[in-house]
This record gives C-alpha cells, structure tokens and sequence, in this order.
C-alpha cells in the first residue's frame, strides 16, 4: 500500500524534479500541502532556481513553490520497517507468536 504523503506535511522530504535535461538528484524541501495533481514546496535551491534578481532578497520572502506531478521524478520518504523486518543485529524485530510484544505494568484492577 501507498504511504499517506499528506502526513508528511511541514516536514523535510527528498524530490527530484524534471528538468529540460532530465532529472536531477533529490533534494531536501518542506512539504508544505499535497493537492490532487501537485505537491507545495518550500526550500532554497527552489527560490535560487525560479526567482530573479529583481525580486531583491526573495529568500526573506519566504517562497512557496506548488509543482505538478508532471515535472516530479521521484519523491523519497522516510521508510518504516514492516513487520516481521530484520534489523542491523540481523534478528528479527518482531517476537515470536505467543509473546506479548512489550511488556507493562499491572494496574491494581487487572492483579485483584
């Protein structure tokens, strides 16, 4: 299943845009809305990229960018291990079945 790229909002992702020469590599920007066909970008590389000289210092403007999906090659999100996953030890980060998963206190109720 597709991740929920909308709950990524105000935070940093990776997008790699389209250009006349072909993609580039991903670069950082904040996400900040995700609408039917395009994403709202905010990052400096986009302010130095898009705005002229003659809007004086645009990078204390606070620009925000929206881009198609069209123009995006590849947007990387933070991965979430599934379960079941193997970590860096090379064990399993799931407990084997019949094992409670983590363990806590008893209330009083629960020990009566």
């Amino acid at each position: 299943m597709a991740p929920n790229i909308g709950r990524y909002a105000n935070k940093t992702i990776l997008v790699s845009l389209r250009t006349s020469s072909g993609s580039g590599p991903c670069v950082p920007y904040k996400l900040i809305g995700v609408e039917l066909v395009g994403l709202w970008l905010e990052g400096d590389e986009l302010v130095s990229s898009y705005i002229g000289p003659q809007y004086g210092n645009a990078g204390a403007v606070g620009w925000l960018f929206f881009v198609p999906f069209a123009q995006i090659a590849c947007v990387a999100i933070p991965g979430m291990s599934s379960p079941g996953a193997v970590n860096s030890s090379g064990t399993s980060e799931t407990p084997p079945p019949g094992e409670p998963t983590a363990k806590r206190k008893r209330t009083k109720s629960e020990s009566e």
